[in-house]
């Protein structure tokens, strides 16, 4: 008497109800099994809002995102690295039935592939869920990319996230902004140590999205950006943007620099007021109220789609009649612009 039951072998209607009630591990685990067995697990049409993917020193993660629940991550351990490998059968027919939700709490899928390349995995793990892209390559430790990031190039990849928590090397850091960066959609920095010229060609780049953490972005970076979003988080006070930079900057984008701007947020100087904005960042430029509630469109394609600007703010007209809507919080110390087009 068998202890397991041959699962592939069922008709598409019964196989798909007993795969819906399966763990989530269990259906990838099947879906490696043959390509029958993936095409099954595709036909599920599992519904996931983004992949990312992780790189460090031991280990590379692809974290599926689920909308409302945990995510699955597949974590593939480094060769120099001891670990029990989940163990894959290529030849998979039987398999115990285990039933419960198919996101569990802690889904994290560890595997140590044999002969198989990590291309060949990270395409498989987007064919099953559907996905014609990773959405964001973070990478947090030093060490050489250079092979890697080179197998990655025929993935498209919309964001890369270049942290420094762990990175010591100062050159890699430069390296990969200077070398990689210009092959994404959208850029996320928390350090850099880049010449001001050289900062000055990526930040003028046509990134979607750009965010900055931790470090000061100069008048003259704001000036020659060519970005659509933009966030600049500042921890340290004494190096946000003043306020008669801010004006100046404004004053550039009435007159027509940067007119792929759809979104700034950024700190302002420490004990910013409204008035003192109206005073000093708006001083000879032409404003007006803004109408409160007014729906601003988000363009990421994360969940949140939009912002309602209940605030109301101030108006400024662009030369060519484009309007944004300029919002000061003086409890978090934020400005945001809004453009609308």
């Amino acid at each position: 008497m068998t202890s397991g039951f041959p699962i592939l072998r069922l008709p598409s209607k019964p196989l798909r109800f007993l795969l819906q009630t399966m763990k989530m591990l269990d259906v990838v685990s099947i879906s490696f099994s043959s390509k029958t067995a993936k095409r099954r697990v595709e036909e599920l049409n599992m519904n996931v809002s983004c992949i990312d993917m992780y790189l460090s020193t031991s280990t590379i993660r692809l974290v599926v995102e689920f909308d409302g629940t945990f995510p699955l991550t597949f974590q593939i351990p480094d060769e120099m690295i001891e670990s029990e490998p989940r163990k894959l059968n290529k030849k998979l027919n039987y398999m115990k039935v285990k039933k419960g939700p198919i996101p569990e709490e802690t889904e994290i899928f560890h595997w140590k592939p044999s002969g198989i390349r990590f291309k060949e995995i990270a395409n498989h793990v987007l064919e099953i869920f559907h996905k014609s892209e990773f959405y964001m390559l973070m990478i947090t430790y030093d060490y050489d990319y250079e092979t890697l990031l080179q197998e990655l190039k025929d993935f498209k990849i919309c964001k890369l996230f270049i942290s420094s928590n762990f990175m010591q090397n100062s050159k890699l850091h430069r390296s990969l902004l200077v070398n990689y960066s210009r092959q994404f959609d959208k850029l996320a920095l928390d350090y850099h140590s880049l010449k001001p010229k050289v900062f000055h060609s990526i930040v003028s780049l046509n990134y979607n999205s750009f965010c900055l953490e931790r470090v000061a972005l100069k008048l003259e970076d704001l000036l020659v950006s060519n970005i659509s979003e933009m966030r600049i988080d500042i921890m340290r006070i004494g190096t946000r943007c003043p306020s008669k930079q801010l004006c100046l900057f404004l004053k550039h984008w009435i007159n027509g620099s940067n007119n792929r701007l759809e979104y700034l947020v950024m700190n302002l100087p420490a004990n910013s007021t409204e008035n003192q904005f109206l005073l000093i960042a708006l001083n000879g430029i032409e404003y007006q109220l803004a109408p409160t509630d007014k729906e601003w469109v988000f363009s990421d394609n994360r969940p949140i789609k939009t912002i309602v600007v209940e605030a109301g703010g101030f108006d400024i007209r662009r030369n060519d009649g484009t309007i944004a809507t300029v919002t000061v919080d003086e409890t978090f110390q934020y400005l945001r612009m809004f453009v609308w087009k």
